[in-house]
């Protein structure tokens, strides 16, 4: 949800160099403030309805005091953790949480919260606040469902969905023609080619494929993974919004930027049905071969969609831009800036060469073995 311009809070300069910084400056000063009896049941009362809370909106609706008081550092801290990630000023990302949901029972008892600022992957250890600024320590393998904490966070969804709109732009003005491709890109059936079904490669009975390991396997203290593809071949000129450089012409590079929003877990089987390309938004190079790469990345705290997008848009330039295929794939992964990801689980997975082919479907497994799909064609193949 977009916030008005007059909460917008203008930050020349800031302590905090990362989104975890930010996270973990909030959770300090939330922890103190939910001293506050009135507060403290303000905000136990909106988890009676959901279990999360738009931090944002929250302080500056709040019936109380200190809630209202919190506000303003809290918008900061969301333009900064907007600045930090490449995204718009002004949207509501920062978010509440209540950790796990076997808690809701203990903490609509009353039973005090612990606050915690949401970790990575790799943490070393799990370190909660109390309301009187004293630590405790989690264990990073299991959690007490009666004691609730709740965990300072941001929407990952809404994220990628901005992100995928700043890549678009940004690319857009390098002069590489881009798309935000969706579960609803080109209805029609005859020019789509779709993730038909899609899952990790620990799911048992996917066809004909192994068991191995589980890079979509969050721990315990986090939620669902929010996951997005970054698709690249020789493109058509479909993209009239690509004129910085004057067009975006046929033969040369076009990246497809697509949020995955169905690809939650390692150990579920979907179906997302979802377009990735459409057949007329790539086209044979010149030497007549109609291949795409995908890299299949996970939105995380050290994400930075324009930074990303810079570096992808500099690739697709340098491998596409003679009008001929060539693998970008792990190009695209071993080029990505140190300020664009930080998270250890940033790539999912890869495919090379993946080819419009005909009518059909064909299976398709990623080079690090991790993710699989089943790539459908709808209609006929493209004509050369």
């Amino acid at each position: 949800m977009a916030l008005q311009p007059a909460m917008a809070a203008s930050i020349p300069t800031d302590p905090d160099n990362t989104v975890m910084d930010v996270k973990t400056s909030l959770t300090a000063r939330l922890a103190v403030s939910l001293r506050d009896p009135l507060w403290n049941t303000e905000v136990r009362r909106a988890f009676s309805t959901s279990s999360d809370v738009d931090l944002v909106l929250k302080t500056a609706g709040s019936a109380t005091t200190v809630g209202r008081n919190l506000n303003s550092y809290v918008t900061s801290r969301n333009e900064r953790l907007l600045q930090l990630k490449g995204l718009p000023a002004g949207q509501s990302l920062l978010r509440l949480r209540l950790l796990r949901p076997e808690m809701a029972t203990a903490y609509q008892s009353g039973t005090a919260p612990l606050i915690m600022a949401e970790a990575p992957d790799d943490v070393t250890s799990l370190t909660a606040l109390r309301t009187d600024g004293s630590t405790v320590t989690l264990s990073k393998t299991s959690f007490n469902p009666n004691q609730p904490v709740l965990v300072v966070t941001y929407d990952g969804a809404r994220a990628v969905e901005l992100g995928m709109s700043v890549m678009e732009q940004t690319m857009r003005a390098l002069g590489v023609a881009s798309g935000a491709s969706s579960t609803t890109i080109a209805n029609d059936a005859d020019a789509a080619v779709r993730i038909k079904t899609a899952h990790g490669m620990s799911v048992d009975g996917g066809p004909g494929l192994s068991v191995n390991g589980g890079s979509l396997q969050e721990p315990w203290w986090k939620g669902d993974a929010e996951v997005f593809g970054v698709l690249g071949g020789v493109g058509t000129n479909t993209d009239p919004n690509c004129a910085t450089k004057g067009t975006c012409p046929d033969g040369q590079p076009r990246i497809n930027n697509i949020p995955m929003p169905f690809w939650k877990k390692n150990s579920v089987f979907y179906a997302p049905n979802q377009a990735i390309w459409t057949t007329d938004q790539f086209q044979m190079d010149n030497n007549g071969l109609d291949l795409k790469d995908l890299v299949i990345l996970e939105e995380d705290d050290g994400t930075s969609y324009k930074e990303l997008a810079k570096s992808t848009a500099a690739i697709a330039l340098s491998k596409f831009g003679q009008g001929n295929y060539a693998p970008i794939a792990n190009t695209i992964i071993s080029n990505i800036p140190d300020n664009a990801f930080s998270d250890d689980t940033d790539t999912l997975d890869t495919y090379s060469a993946i080819a419009n082919g005909t009518p059909g479907d064909s299976a398709v497994v990623g080079t690090q073995g991790e993710l699989a799909m089943n790539i459908k064609v709808d209609g006929s193949a493209p004509s050369s």
